[in-house]
């Protein structure tokens, strides 16, 4: 190719190696290995974040059953939440999952309906009955450990065989046995619904039939116990203790502006009703005219009148069958009938009242006496009346009371808290004055190897300039015999050894070699400033790289020679 010269770039390759000592070329290939096990210890840790949850609750059985297949399937994957979640990178999740699901992956330990798939056509009414009781229970199972606090769930079944006779039915029956996750807890609510889950799913299974019990033998659900009134008090008991603080917390700060943090203490107690109540009401009203008067909707009447003969009368009838009788006297008859409809406006009121009316409220308030007066007492009194909304006909209680206050264990703790902190602070200082030398120190070492690699290269190429002005006034390189060739050799060998065995530099063999052929035996004065006291005291410092500056120029006096 033109202008790709592979002899020179290879002396240029070779002129840059050699114009580093042997321990920079060591730190400069560390500082490679370095930087790249960085990039490949950072691209790994970058990787392992990209992973995504694959199934989560897993029972052991179903884990292993999981990470068998993946390790098959030659899939990665990481265990997490104390075994129970299996997580796969996330490019392959949905197609690992979907592969999982069609081979039934994980369908061992769980249960569930998966029971009744290995069932035949022989199976008998016995083992039907007892694979359906198997599935239903896992399935239950199943469902309870997707709630947070439980870890993990067993239910059994009690249910009744159908008969064709009425007086022999009788209700199924149900156990559930929870373990809770570590530092996990069921309240009220939480128990209530499993009861309710479990009485839902089950065939003629009430919720009273239900007994719910933990890991540690406490029966949270029983028949006979009352689990539906339990579940609602615990509701209405954090209800009440969350007004009875939201009221306290609000006297409290609106004290702590007068009398100041800590110099007050507020205590509520609230009886709340929480009976929900509906009230219907009809109203009944005429409807008036713009006279006045009642308006009428409809209006009816009938008059009717007659006279006449009056009616016969008759007898007895006489010894020879003949009646005795008479005319009676005349008949008048008269009729007046009326019907009005008045207009009625009718009004139906429906009252729904929600749960949580403050039957009665008590309110205690202590202030310390050394931060308020008797008068300050009264009016902290009215004002905890109306921001509380006390109501004496309600038969509410306010109670304010000054006493003296025992601050012993307060200002102990404010002490404390302040001789932590300036703690906290002098070391922090301390840290970043350690950082600030460190700095330092490593920006000085920089600093000082910087100007040190810098004189050295200067003094390398100055004594390279000497050497060979000297060279080409004295002897023509192509002269030099074999002999002086090896006495350059080994006085390289011997800067080399000159730190470590504590040698002198022989001078006038070096002064003879850089000055030329001429003078082989003259003697030289240590203090004349010569090249040769230059290149010793050179090698008395830096052995190593006039070493290679020596077999650098042998090398060039070699390629001269050939």
């Amino acid at each position: 190719m033109a202008g790709f010269d592979l002899v020179t770039l290879k002396e240029r390759a070779r002129d840059m190696s050699e114009a580093y000592t042997r321990g920079q070329k060591i730190l400069m290939v560390g500082a490679a290995v370095a930087v790249i096990a960085g990039i490949f210890v950072f691209t790994r840790l970058a990787g392992e974040g990209d992973y995504a949850s694959l199934y989560t609750n897993l029972e052991p059985a179903d884990a292993a059953a999981v990470t068998e297949r993946l390790s098959a399937d030659g899939v990665s994957y990481r265990m997490a939440d104390a075994g129970t979640t299996v997580q796969v990178p996330r490019g392959e999740l949905y197609e690992t999952r979907m592969r999982l699901s069609a081979d039934r992956v994980p369908a061992s330990s769980g249960g569930g309906w998966s029971i009744l798939d290995d069932q035949g056509i022989t199976a008998s009414e016995f083992n039907q009955r007892v694979g359906f009781q198997r599935a239903l229970e896992g399935e239950i199972a199943r469902t309870i450990r997707s709630i947070d606090s439980v870890e993990s769930a067993t239910v059994h079944l009690a249910l009744p065989r159908d008969t064709a006779f009425a007086l022999n039915d009788r209700d199924a029956t149900a156990s559930v046995l929870v373990r809770t996750r570590p530092g996990s807890t069921l309240d009220g609510g939480q128990v209530q619904a499993i009861v309710n889950l479990v009485a839902s799913s089950v065939d003629r299974l009430e919720p009273g039939q239900v007994t719910v019990a933990d890991a540690t033998g406490l029966v949270l659900a029983a028949p006979g116990q009352r689990s539906i009134d339990y579940a609602g008090n615990d509701m209405n008991m954090r209800q009440a203790r969350a007004f009875e603080q939201s009221v306290a917390n609000e006297i409290q700060g609106m004290l702590s502006s007068v009398v100041g943090p800590g110099k007050a203490v507020v205590n509520v107690t609230a009886d709340l009703d929480f009976d929900e109540q509906t009230t219907t009401r009809e109203l009944y009203e005429d409807v008036v005219g713009e006279e006045g008067g009642r308006v009428a909707l409809e209006e009816r009447s009938r008059n009717e009148e007659y006279t006449g003969p009056g009616q016969t009368v008759t007898g007895i009838l006489g010894p020879e069958g003949e009646a005795a009788g008479g005319q009676g006297p005349a008949t008048e008859y008269t009729l007046d009938e009326s019907n009005v409809v008045f207009g009625v406006n009718r009004t139906i009121e429906a009252t729904n009242r929600a749960p949580g009316r403050v039957n009665a409220l008590s309110v205690a308030v202590l202030v310390d006496d050394a931060v308020v007066t008797p008068a300050m007492v009264d009016q902290i009194e009215q004002v905890v009346t109306a921001g509380a909304g006390i109501r004496l006909d309600r038969g509410d209680v306010l109670a304010v009371t000054a006493m003296p206050f025992d601050t012993s264990v307060q200002d102990q703790m404010t002490e404390d808290l302040a001789e932590a902190d300036a703690s906290a602070e002098a070391e922090a200082r301390m840290q970043l004055y350690q950082t600030i030398a460190l700095a330092i120190v490593v920006l000085l070492v920089l600093l000082i190897g910087y100007i040190t690699m810098r004189r050295a290269a200067k003094r390398r190429a100055a004594l390279a300039q000497s050497i060979e002005l000297r060279a080409v006034e004295r002897a023509n390189p192509e002269e030099l015999s074999t002999m002086q060739m090896s006495q350059v050799s080994a006085l390289s060998r011997d800067a080399e050894a000159h730190a470590a065995a504590g040698h002198s530099l022989d001078l006038v063999a070096l002064n003879d070699l850089i000055g030329g052929v001429g003078s082989p035996g003259d003697a030289i004065e240590p203090a004349q400033p010569t090249v040769a006291n230059e290149v010793a005291e050179m090698i008395d410092n830096q052995p190593e790289e006039v070493a290679q500056l020596l077999r650098g120029w042998l090398g060039d006096r070699r390629g001269a020679a050939r």
